[in-house]
């Protein structure tokens, strides 16, 4: 419970002081709002989860573990390459040259 307490005061101390305020006549309570503990319940959830992910190691465990593939670049040129002829030029080319 110890790495978990930090946040268990934040939430215990955020709970009483709005008890409090609800005391006072007039004001509201905001603690008896079902969409309040809702949220508090998804805080906690997400709270508990990403700690744990994180103490247990979880992006060592999990994810692609294909080794990285090493690319060497052996010259790099300013002009380009020319173009070789594909099939259907050498063709209509063949044609031109026999009429």
């Amino acid at each position: 419970y110890e790495k978990y307490l930090p946040y268990l005061l934040t939430v215990f101390f955020f709970i009483l002081i709005n008890n409090i305020f609800g005391l006072i006549p007039g004001s509201a309570n905001v603690t008896g709002n079902i969409a309040f503990t809702m949220v508090f319940a998804l805080i906690s959830f997400i709270v508990i989860i990403f700690k744990k992910k994180r103490r247990k190691g979880y992006d060592k465990k999990t994810g692609h573990r294909q080794p990285m593939t090493q690319i060497l670049i052996s010259d790099i040129s300013l002009s380009a390459p020319k173009k070789k002829a594909t099939k259907k030029a050498e063709a209509t080319e063949d044609v031109a040259a026999e009429a």
